[in-house]
């Protein structure tokens, strides 16, 4: 099985994140949901009474504790939900460190991890390999994206 490593930033946090999670991933014997300080769950409009007993939902506390979940776990699909203003007080290290970890789990290990920043912009995009999946409202952004290209020359 091949692994892979998605982290995308969201606003808010809503339901469906978790939803399609589940539903994508409904041949799977066990889920992972890693939760952040900040995110508020009621998994019994979530979780189907069909899934409850495969779905594991952990707290996350500290950096640490990622960490050391990520590492000592087995190498079904974890989704790993954080806010924006906790992964921002993390260090550098750890969170280089964190991305170290979730790149060899998915590599090596072939495990499939997500994980959805909630909440702003901020520097922790920087120090996940740069590799937000962030999608462009193409529309928005036409009018100044080529403007360079009609720019005569001196």
């Amino acid at each position: 099985m091949t692994g892979r490593l998605k982290i995308w930033r969201k606003d808010n946090m809503d339901a469906s994140v978790i939803e399609d999670f589940i539903v994508r991933f409904q041949e799977c014997k066990t889920l992972h949901v890693l939760v952040s300080d900040g995110i508020m769950l009621d998994l019994r409009n979530i979780v189907g009474s069909d899934d409850i007993d495969r779905v594991r939902i952990q707290r996350i506390l500290t950096p640490y504790q990622l960490e050391r979940i990520l590492m000592e776990s087995d190498n079904e699909p974890h989704l790993v939900l954080i806010k924006a203003e906790v992964i921002d007080s993390w260090s550098v290290h750890v969170m280089e460190s964190l991305y170290d970890i979730m790149r060899i789990k998915t590599s090596f290990y072939g495990c499939t991890i997500e994980t959805a920043v909630i909440g702003e912009h901020g520097i922790y995009e920087n120090y996940f390999g740069r590799k937000f999946y962030n999608p462009v409202e193409i529309d928005e952004e036409r009018e100044g994206l080529f403007a360079w290209e009609e720019a005569p020359l001196p």
